[in-house]
């Protein structure tokens, strides 16, 4: 044997190795490689005894050697196809953590940098105690999170053994209704049971914590009030717990991989800022801190709520969270820049470099990875504002006659008088003032102003916004002097 694997070639009976011992040893190669060693011992009464019989021997096993090279390859392909999905779904997982850790984390250094007491932002008593609830919120939620996290490691280590002892199904949903209407007073859940009073051994600890997290992505997906379901059914050899709400659901795909490892007033010049933002905490702090820096804001949770406000309000800045419920932010930010060079920030918790160039590249003015400060928000902010107001003296106003608009500033005279104008009312004053001279069709103005969700072929919101701009800045709104209306085709502004 030992003759075979060092020279490579079959030793034994009828070879110059060890040639009178009857045993025969075929080396079982491919592309140059031993693999194993074959034995065979003759039988005494039917001895191999010519050269034809040991070469077909000898062909049988470099076909078994072929086929035993493939077999070796195949599963090293499938041991580094299983260690890339193993790293795959450990990167995931990661990142997944690190997006829960940051989320809360933005909640908390946001509230704790507006009680610091900044300069740019002063709250009142009521305000100072939301972001001290919300602190204690946040922090609570952090903890649930790491405890959910070592129990995950527990299982996965084969760590203790289920704690289970028989407990009343009415208790533990009682004691889940009870940690949730706690946790979310301004939810509506409703508890269905079995109306046998019934036992189950089940560990009380874990099942609670499970039902916990499964009404905490309830209330988050869904909304406060759309009513989570919460029962408990009988199916004779188990019971069934479920936590049903209403909420938009799962795109068919994405369910064969669900359970794998791993507002605007009218008249108000200052700027408007949607807020995208799916988690309820981060919501209020980015609401508390622009409010106190002097901003207006509005909200949307979903990307089809954020569709409907940028087209109904106009804000002049989104700023955008990239893990929305419906859509991913990026597809958001690629139909808004189809459109509008509205300003937007992108505030996510995903952290990686392909992330923001990936924001940056489809339009983001700038990129904030959660957590961040309330000020440092606010410097952002403002720089964007001001990277769209930079300029020339003469990009900065337009006047023609005793019309003067004021772009930095937002502010539309008349005979030395502010004219005061709706959100919208403005927009198309100032595309036309941009644009002196040159005519704007209906169609143009209604897709700067209304995006591609406008109905083009309607432009009768336009006209009404056309007929109410008039009344306040024309001298007489029957013939007009500064906004002239091409018939059939649309509006320029007088040079």
């Amino acid at each position: 044997v030992n003759a075979c694997v060092k020279n490579n070639c079959r030793t034994g009976f009828g070879t110059v190795y060890f040639g009178e011992n009857p045993l025969v040893c075929f080396p079982v190669s491919a592309n140059g490689k031993l693999l194993a060693v074959a034995g065979m011992l003759p039988n005494p009464d039917e001895p191999i005894t010519t050269e034809y019989q040991m070469q077909t021997t000898e062909l049988l096993l470099v076909r078994a050697g072929i086929a035993l090279d493939k077999i070796t390859m195949l599963k090293r392909e499938q041991q580094i196809l299983m260690e890339k999905e193993l790293e795959h779904m450990r990167s995931n997982f990661l990142r997944s953590i690190s997006h829960d850790f940051r989320t809360p984390l933005t909640g908390i250094i946001g509230a704790c940098s507006m009680l610091n007491g900044s300069n740019d932002i002063v709250l009142d008593i009521r305000s100072r105690q939301e972001l001290v609830e919300s602190i204690n919120g946040e922090a609570e939620w952090l903890m649930r999170t790491v405890e959910n996290l070592l129990s995950v490691t527990r299982v996965g280590s084969n760590g203790p053994k289920l704690n289970k002892s028989p407990e009343p199904i009415e208790e533990i949903l009682s004691t889940v209704l009870d940690k949730a209407a706690s946790r979310f007073p301004q939810a509506e859940f409703i508890v269905k049971q079995p109306d046998d009073f019934i036992m189950i051994p089940v560990d009380p600890v874990l099942i609670v914590q499970v039902l916990m997290n499964l009404i905490e992505n309830a209330v988050k997906y869904s909304g406060n009030s759309s009513g989570i379901e919460l029962s408990a059914a009988d199916n004779d050899k188990y019971v069934v717990f479920s936590v049903r709400d209403h909420g938009h659901g799962m795109k068919q795909e994405t369910l064969s991989t669900l359970f794998e490892p791993s507002a605007c007033r009218s008249g108000d010049s200052t700027h408007g800022i949607l807020i995208v933002e799916d988690e309820s905490y981060i919501k209020k702090v980015l609401e508390t801190a622009l409010a106190a820096g002097g901003y207006r804001t509005i909200s949307a949770v979903t990307g089809a709520q954020a569709r409907s406000a940028i087209s109904s309000y106009m804000p002049d800045m989104v700023l955008l969270d990239l893990g929305l419920p419906d859509m991913d932010g990026v597809k958001l930010l690629k139909e808004l820049r189809q459109w509008s060079a509205m300003h937007v920030i992108v505030v996510s918790a995903r952290s990686t470099e392909r992330d923001k160039i990936l924001a940056l590249d489809n339009g983001a003015d700038d990129y904030i990875t959660k957590p961040f400060s309330a000020p440092e928000l606010l410097a952002r902010i403002r720089a964007v504002l001001r990277r769209n107001s930079s300029g020339s003296a003469n990009d900065d106003t337009y006047c023609v006659g005793d019309f003067n608009i004021d772009f930095n500033k937002r502010i539309v005279n008349v005979n030395n008088e502010t004219i005061r104008l709706t959100q919208v009312e403005y927009r198309i004053v100032e595309l036309l003032a941009r644009n002196p001279g040159k005519v704007l069709t209906y169609d143009y103005i209604m897709s700067n102003i209304w995006g591609p969700y406008a109905d083009s072929e309607n432009n009768r919101i336009l006209r009404v916004n056309m007929s109410h701009i008039r009344k306040k800045l024309e001298p007489d709104s029957m013939k007009p002097r500064y906004i002239l209306t091409e018939i059939g085709v649309g509006y320029r502004m007088a040079e």
